[in-house]
């Protein structure tokens, strides 16, 4: 127990600091500093084939099904159809939940799957070129916080991922690059923010692998390219890439002592059968092993490097991707470009550098002296920007897993009535909170971490579940029209939190409550609210989750480990169950809408307000357009300076 209390400590930490920063393949041979005149062509990717080309760029299914057939030219050959299992596997509320075994099912339309498939990306022409093909100037970007260590596999920290030594790594997949059109001054600030009007973060793409296949439903078999290098730094000093690599990556990951070990908590063996070939195996079928072996957590280190240190929280960082580490200090990250990175063209610029600065109100004046060139920062610091110049650039990012959660505990009386629960909802206005707290820019959200915005509730959907205080007495005189002290928790997280709990506190009082707040450090919350329960309310950061059918199932399902509220529901467990089982696009997206409606309906459980990132950029900054769901830091790769 005392492992796990220090666990979530470290993780609330983390939660804490990332509620204020949330944080293609190409011919080889080209100069890696010059732009090619055209894009190596890719073959596209049918959805309802498995299909690949004879050149060097294998072509991806979209639906897991057998090895892809090779032949010179594409074909389409339909994708056999796999039964359903007869029982789902039975979910241990003491271990670790992993997901009954879905069913493969053929893709319908042209969009491959964003539940699991990775497709061949192309590498387009990065446009604007950087002038003269040559790559842009150094950038320089401000965090609030220095990584705790060096080692991606040991931390959830998103600095470490996002913008520390993580970015000098490759995974097996990640996640697509979406040049999205900035935003102009203020007129797109005047309805609030809305995720679901958001383009889609994009596909999972092939990283360092070229090819793949599943074999079986519980089987995923990964080629890897042929011209992917470790960095030329000792320990590895440049040699290739092999496949027994990736499987000491995995395999330690795997390890007891590594914070993103969940990750692959359905993996049950990673073997390299040749130099080329990793044969991943799932104890139970798992749709979301593509999003898994994606996330930044998941990054290929190099053995030599684990051998030189025993570990990786000193160093050295020497990984396959775009960026070299070079200085790691106190204060001050500095990344050089990889020239012998598989994808010639990139990175687009020859350094970066990332320096520590804690207040967000610095890290602002810097932009403005030109001594940083973007900065992600909060609404009303973008709004006085705005008012400096109207032709300010911005963008925003969300995240419905993160924010604001509130909890009631639903195991003794009155929150035990549903009706009650639902009165203190009806009795509250969340959009008073998310305009007055968040100035517009936050969203209601069942907490469920979902990349695609169209998987999301609509807010109008999500907001009906509130304000009606017609409603709430009508409720609450069905209850009996009970009036008992109530007791809030919440954490110090931020001043947002706190002015939360005030309005959560005069909801309750406007249902004929006695609410009083109590305010605990992050430890004390992570050792009273997620491992003890003790609370009646909750107002705090949610738990970190490695992906939806993780949260669901230790979160939200009658017997989860970290269902802390008691909240019990066979219709729920049901619809988390049927969910698994789903690789098909819309079937998958329908079965997580209804969990949402379930999740609002039984009102015990909810995030008040989800983190919205906000960016801007000065105007010497060319392709810059964030994408760091799950850490993915490739955007970084794409962004250029003009001199």
């Amino acid at each position: 127990m005392n492992s796990i209390t220090h666990r979530l400590g470290v993780a609330v930490v983390i939660a804490a600091i990332s509620c204020a920063f949330v944080l293609s393949c190409t011919q080889p041979e080209p100069d890696p500093t010059r732009i090619p005149t055209e894009a190596p062509t890719a073959t596209s990717i049918p959805t309802v084939a498995a299909t690949a080309t004879a050149t060097s760029e294998p072509t991806s299914t979209s639906v897991p099904t057998t090895r892809p057939t090779q032949s010179p030219e594409p074909t389409l050959t339909p994708i056999p159809t796999l039964p359903p299992p007869t029982a789902a596997p039975t979910i241990s509320p003491t271990s670790t939940p992993i997901p009954p075994a879905p069913t493969a099912t053929a893709e319908p339309t042209a969009k491959p799957t964003a539940t699991a498939a990775p497709v061949t990306p192309t590498v387009a022409v990065p446009k604007p070129r950087p002038i003269e093909g040559k790559r842009g100037d150094k950038l320089r970007f401000s965090i609030p916080s220095a990584p705790p260590h060096q080692d991606i596999h040991e931390s959830v920290s998103p600095i470490l991922a996002a913008w520390g030594p993580g970015i000098a790594y490759s995974r097996l997949f990640r996640h697509q690059w979406n040049n999205q059109p900035p935003n102009i001054g203020a007129d797109a600030l005047a309805d609030g923010f809305d995720p679901t009007a958001l383009a889609f973060a994009g596909d999972i793409l092939c990283d360092v692998c070229a090819d793949w296949s599943m074999d079986d439903i519980d089987q995923l078999t990964v080629v890897l390219r042929e011209d992917v290098n470790w960095q030329d730094v000792a320990p590895a000093n440049g040699r290739r890439l092999v496949a027994q690599d990736v499987a000491f990556s995995l395999n330690r990951l795997r390890g007891p002592e590594f914070q993103n070990r969940d990750l692959l908590n359905s993996v049950s063996s990673v073997e390299a059968t040749d130099d080329r070939t990793v044969v991943i195996q799932t104890s139970v079928p798992d749709a979301e092993i593509f999003e898994k072996l994606a996330d930044a957590g998941a990054a290929i280190v190099s053995p030599e490097a684990v051998a030189a240190g025993g570990n990786l929280r000193t160093g050295p960082t020497v990984g396959t991707g775009p960026w070299i580490l070079g200085r790691y200090e106190l204060l001050l990250l500095t990344f050089s470009a990889n020239l012998d990175y598989f994808i010639p063209v990139l990175p687009l610029t020859f350094s970066i550098e990332a320096s520590v600065v804690p207040e967000l109100s610095t890290r602002v004046v810097m932009i403005q002296v030109d001594s940083s060139d973007f900065v992600q920062l909060d609404i009303n610091s973008l709004r006085s920007l705005i008012e400096r110049n109207p032709e300010t650039r911005w963008v925003a990012e969300f995240d419905p897993a993160s924010g604001i959660e509130v909890a009631f505990n639903t195991t003794a009386p009155p929150l035990n009535d549903i009706r009650v629960r639902r009165a203190v909802l009806n009795s509250w206005d969340p959009q008073g909170l998310i305009d007055g707290i968040h100035g517009g820019m936050s969203f209601l959200s069942a907490g469920l971490p979902l990349r695609d915005p169209a998987w999301l509730l609509p807010q109008v959907e999500a907001a009906s579940y509130f304000g009606d205080r017609e409603l709430a007495a009508e409720l609450l005189q069905a209850a009996g029209s009970p009036r008992r002290p109530i007791a809030i928790k919440v954490g110090e997280f931020g001043d947002a939190y706190t002015q939360t709990a005030l309005r959560l506190a005069n909801a309750f009082r406007t249902a004929g409550f006695l609410p009083t707040i109590q305010a605990v450090s992050t430890r004390e919350f992570a050792d009273e609210v997620w491992i003890n329960g003790d609370y009646q309310v909750y107002l705090g950061a949610p738990p970190p989750q490695s992906s939806v059918t993780s949260m669901l199932f230790s979160v939200h399902h009658s017997t989860g480990p970290w269902n802390s509220n008691g909240f019990s529901s066979a219709e729920l467990d049901a619809a988390i169950a049927r969910q698994t089982t789903q690789f098909e696009t819309v079937a998958r997206r329908t079965e997580l809408m209804e969990i949402q409606r379930f999740i609002f309906a039984g009102a015990h459980r909810f995030v008040a307000a989800a983190n919205v990132s906000v960016w801007t950029w000065t105007p010497s900054v060319q392709n810059f357009s964030p994408n760091t769901f799950r850490g993915d830091s490739h955007w970084l790769s794409r962004i250029w300076k003009l001199e």
